[in-house]
């Protein structure tokens, strides 16, 4: 077990986040509500993409997570490198993004490469936007339309009546072609203004909560007091995993039960209540998330698993030691199905 916190001294297009010891979060400020999911209209199962379990009732996903090609080639070569090692190596499904794809003001040409690479493996293949991808002279729009179109991608924009580029949602069904299991894509954002006059990272906004419990009770109809399981990703970590993290080294421990965490976490300021949402639904137990780059800890706070995913590829800042992916298995229990989710490393190189 590591104990030591490395604090980080650079800040700006992907080359650190936070300190221990800033502020956590701003008081909550009321935020408008959001619309109430049934302004959302009548929920289809089949306008979202499936995909198949595998005979045995298992599921495959290799999660990437900070890739941040664009300002070192070098290293970029080398990050798409250990992509097709992990494809290789863990023979998924479907493969997931975290975001911070791209970075920098070349992040547009970047992007295609990204996308091209993804599309290489053979794998369907999806993402969700950071708060670097849209760097650049392109808008936010853009990106979600080149992922959009990509070859193997299931990506979706989501729709254009509520925030964000990316709220998407793929449905996991068993052998008779009913939902057995879910994903759920938010877009986290870019940044806002707090009060104060402090610039820093935006919040999962009231209109996309919302979305998100339409989606839950739609994929849940019919299923009594038991909502259909759902993993819940994006990229920036939620305002509760300060805390959490904190907790891990208030004893001087460096290490989570899984996983390590070794800087703070840099999530929103303020919690626009996307945490509650999901502790009320009961059909998330697990949020992944991103941006983080030293973290990879998975930590159970209120019956709800908060969870970093493993930085991949060697741009930006790193450790030798904390490179590589995510692998989550989706498997059927008694009551249904679950997922679990473990580092995969790669040996420093």
């Amino acid at each position: 077990m590591r104990t030591a916190i490395l604090p980080l001294l650079l800040s700006g297009l992907g080359l650190g986040c936070g300190l221990f010891g800033e502020p956590a979060t701003l008081p909550l400020a009321p935020l408008a509500a959001g619309p109430p999911p049934a302004s959302f209209g009548e929920f289809r199962p089949s306008d979202f993409p499936s995909l198949p379990l595998r005979a045995d009732g298992t599921f495959r996903i290799l999660v990437l997570a900070d890739m941040q090609v664009g300002l070192q080639p070098f290293m970029d070569a080398k990050g798409f490198r250990q992509i097709r090692e992990l494809a290789a190596l863990t023979e998924p499904d479907f493969i997931l993004s975290l975001g911070d794809n791209s970075v920098g003001p070349f992040s547009p040409t970047a992007a295609k490469s990204v996308a091209a690479l993804l599309g290489s493996l053979g794998r369907p293949w999806g993402t969700v936007l950071g708060n670097h991808d849209a760097e650049g002279p392109r808008p936010r729009s853009w990106y979600g339309e080149l992922y959009e179109k990509a070859p193997g991608s299931l990506f979706s924009t989501g729709p254009a009546s509520i925030h964000g580029v990316g709220n998407w949602v793929l449905r996991l069904v068993d052998g008779a072609g009913r939902d057995a299991f879910a994903l759920v894509m938010l877009d986290s954002g870019e940044y806002r203004n707090y009060p104060g006059g402090r610039r820093y990272y935006d919040y999962i906004h009231p209109d996309q909560i919302s979305w998100y419990e339409w989606i839950v009770q739609g994929l849940s109809e019919g299923r009594g007091a038991s909502p259909l399981p759902t993993l819940l990703a994006f990229h920036i970590p939620l305002p509760q995993m300060t805390a959490a993290v904190e907790s891990l080294h208030r004893d001087g421990r460096g290490a989570a039960d899984s996983g390590f965490a070794r800087e703070a976490p840099c999530p929103p300021l303020e919690d626009s209540g996307l945490f509650a949402t999901v502790k009320r639904l009961g059909s998330s137990s697990e949020i992944l998330c991103g941006h983080d780059h030293l973290n990879n800890c998975s930590l159970l706070v209120e019956g709800i698993r908060l969870s970093y995913a493993t930085k991949t590829g060697p741009s930006s800042y790193h450790a030798a030691d904390l490179l590589g992916g995510t692998l989550v298995t989706v498997y059927p229990v008694d009551s249904g199905y679950a997922a679990r989710s473990e580092a995969i490393i790669l040996p420093a190189r």
